[in-house]
């Protein structure tokens, strides 16, 4: 595993920032989220995504511990399957963008 991928997700989530079509709602994943379910995704023709803001998931909040997601335990199955230190892990952290940067407290450095 790479150096650069922490410990502890909860120190990163550049996973949870992306494209309007970053994480996509399955039935059951839909069926999960429960009552609230509408009030969390947005729909592109029959497809539904979790939201957005400012290219971060909407349920991605700051915590004294680090960043965390409100809907951990209902989270869709795309979030579930992402494996910290995968390739696709290592991915994220490379495409990390200012946005996400800055949101997670952390200088932007020029490469």
């Amino acid at each position: 595993m790479r150096e650069d991928v922490p410990e502890d997700c909860r120190s990163c989530g550049a996973c949870c920032f992306g494209t309007p079509r970053h994480v996509r709602v399955w039935g059951s994943d839909y069926a999960r989220l429960g009552d609230a379910a509408e009030s969390m995704v947005h729909w592109t023709a029959d497809r539904a995504f979790l939201k957005l803001v400012i290219s971060r998931c909407e349920q991605l909040e700051h915590r004294a511990e680090g960043v965390a997601c409100r809907i951990y335990d209902r989270r869709p199955d795309a979030c579930r399957e992402f494996i910290r230190g995968s390739a696709a892990c290592e991915a994220e952290l490379d495409r990390r963008n200012p946005v996400a940067l800055a949101f997670l407290g952390q200088a932007v450095v020029d490469s």
